[in-house]
């Protein structure tokens, strides 16, 4: 029993240690961008304004080559997350690059580019909706960057806060 316990005890350790998230740390986007939004993001991420359209803004989290969110704020009219998250699918579907959605949620999904026919030049996007207040948000990998599905996953999860 004690060889249990202290098995069980450096296994909790280990996980501790190698833990990933202890990277992430809240992150709130009024403060820097003006966005009523907090995600998890990695404790050396800066935030900077993307492009702002009428009626829209845009704020763009980087932390390395491995962390790249851009969320679009922009006003919402009628629809449900669900109705949103297939019109999304409808946009990204109709790209040149397209390739395949890999992974679906409630309110989002993952999604793969290729800009040929080799596996390891495909790329990996995300699109996540949160509908709060008058507004609509959507989460994405940083515009022009290339994510491997792993990081966009972790990505995808780092901005679940903001969609609870």
């Amino acid at each position: 029993m004690t060889r249990l316990l202290t098995l069980s005890a450096i296994l909790l350790t280990w996980a501790a240690c190698t833990n990933d998230s202890n990277d992430m740390v809240p992150l709130d986007l009024f403060a820097q961008g003006g966005l009523p939004i907090t995600i998890m993001a990695p404790d050396s991420a800066r935030v900077t304004q993307g492009i702002d359209l009428p009626g829209t803004k845009e704020v763009i989290i980087t932390a390395g080559d491995d962390y790249g969110v851009q969320v679009t704020q922009s006003p919402r009219s009628s629809g449900t997350v669900a109705s949103l998250v297939e019109d999304a699918k409808a946009t990204v579907r109709g790209g040149e690059f397209f390739k395949e959605i890999v992974q679906e949620y409630e309110d989002g999904f993952v999604f793969s580019t290729s800009i040929n026919d080799n596996p390891e030049d495909d790329s990996y996007d995300f699109r996540r909706i949160r509908l709060k207040g008058d507004y609509v948000y959507e989460f994405g990998t940083q515009f022009g960057e290339q994510y491997s599905q792993a990081q966009a996953e972790q990505m995808y999860e780092s901005v679940a806060a903001a969609a609870e």
